[in-house]
């Protein structure tokens, strides 16, 4: 009970501070779903199930959180729009605030801190709790997940990147026409919004051509900071500097105004392009690379703040509800060599190698296979393999070994009904000099 009262606070508070006049949408979320069980699918759902995927590629066992129930994950996506409507948190002024962030009660930087606190805790509490399926808070966390990346992938649209100019500016102005088979009546931002979910076929190819680095650090180590980056890019460009006299002579980002351009021409002049065989309606070839730079950008970070979420709660991919129960989960604990020299009429170095494994409760794991790259001085890798004993080493040697810096990598920890969970390693890899 506890959990859902402070996620109706939560909510509630969002509410109090995002509350205004102005609707603004961005993206899409296909619809309002009328089964939370089987939500409608747009942009929205894009950002939030490639920013899980990019993570699930490489660290599985941080995301199974999410994958327990990918439908309220997808439907909380929807919930600033269709049921919060707290348009100033779907935005950021760089007009009125500039570029160090604005106030600290509004704004899609101040959202996404929010909901990225919201998910560190709940699961903290739910890791606490030994990772039970059908836990209150790993479903707490995943709908607050689920708000963030809308917050998140909203600021990578320029048109919310400067409220002056949207409260009266040009990408309000009604265009009303067929463009390809769908009849637009709306403004030009919305249409934006319209024609990119119309076509999201296309746009998933994009998604799934990257698959960036999750681990890298967020931007000064904050949630907040890593949205007002990705503002910043949608505002200004890939140089986050540069402002312009827009439509109607408004002071606005560079790139905000090249976007807003090439929506209004793609749309006046109802060109549609095709893209991996999809017809993108309203979309200039331009408009669509620079769509798929940020949406590239924000998925990007979406994944970046789901892996940094996981790691920093403490999540392993053990669960005590589910499943067989007979999964556990294992990582390097230590690295350590012995230098032996033997004397004689054949002198020579022997290099010993001792790598220890442990469970999560720091206990020894022994039977596990360790796969390692052993790099001589010379550039030569040899990979070896040795399975721990009782106290969980395994023992790695190489005789008459060079003078010089020789590196050992773990590549792989194998045991049957363990897993091997790199992100816990004290040490993945180490050198010694003879």
């Amino acid at each position: 009970m506890r959990s859902k009262h402070l996620l109706f606070l939560f909510l509630l508070s969002l509410m109090i501070l995002g509350t205004g006049p102005t609707v603004a949408n961005a993206w899409s979320n296909g619809g309002a779903s009328n089964d939370p069980s089987n939500p409608d699918y747009g942009t929205h759902d894009q950002f939030a199930k490639y920013g899980m995927i990019y993570v699930k590629e490489q660290f599985p066992q941080l995301v199974t959180w999410l994958e327990e129930d990918m439908s309220e994950y997808l439907y909380w996506t929807e919930v600033p729009d269709m049921v919060l409507q707290d348009w100033t948190n779907h935005n950021y002024d760089f007009g009125d605030y500039g570029y160090r962030g604005g106030p600290p009660d509004r704004g899609a930087p101040n959202a996404v801190q929010t909901c990225y606190d919201w998910v560190v805790g709940n699961l903290t509490l739910w890791v606490n709790a030994g990772q039970p399926a059908d836990s209150s808070y790993a479903s707490d966390a995943r709908k607050a997940m689920g708000l963030l990346t809308h917050y998140l992938s909203d600021i990578c649209n320029p048109m919310h990147t400067d409220d002056d100019a949207s409260d009266s500016g040009k990408e309000h102005e009604e265009f009303s026409g067929r463009v390809g088979s769908y009849f637009y009546r709306m403004s030009y931002h919305s249409c934006h919004e319209k024609a990119t979910t119309r076509a999201w076929e296309a746009y998933e190819y994009e998604f799934d051509a990257i698959r960036p680095d999750v681990t890298e650090p967020l931007v000064n180590d904050s949630a907040a900071a890593e949205t007002l980056w990705c503002a910043q890019y949608a505002n200004m460009g890939p140089d986050r500097e540069g402002r312009t006299l827009g439509y109607e002579g408004q002071d606005v980002g560079d790139h905000y105004q090249e976007f807003l351009e090439e929506i209004v021409y793609g749309f006046t002049n109802k060109i549609t392009t095709t893209h991996h065989g999809i017809t993108v309606e309203g979309t200039t070839d331009q408009l669509y690379a620079w769509n798929v730079e940020v949406m590239q950008l924000g998925a990007t970070s979406i994944g970046k703040l789901i892996y940094h979420a996981s790691t920093e709660a403490g999540v392993t991919g053990d669960s005590s509800g589910g499943g067989s129960g007979t999964t556990q989960t294992m990582y390097v604990q230590d690295i350590s060599w012995n230098e032996v020299i033997i004397h004689g009429r054949t002198p020579r170095t022997d290099l010993e190698c001792f790598i220890t494994i442990v469970d999560t409760d720091g206990n020894p794991v022994s039977g596990a296979d360790v796969t390692i790259d052993w790099t001589h001085p010379d550039g030569t890798v040899i990979r070896l393999t040795a399975t721990t004993d009782s106290s969980g080493v395994a023992y790695f040697i190489q005789q008459d070994v060079a003078s010089g810096e020789h590196m050992v990598s773990v590549i792989d920890v194998t045991k049957t009904d363990w897993t091997y969970d790199p992100t816990l390693n004290v040490e993945t890899s180490d050198t010694y000099i003879v």
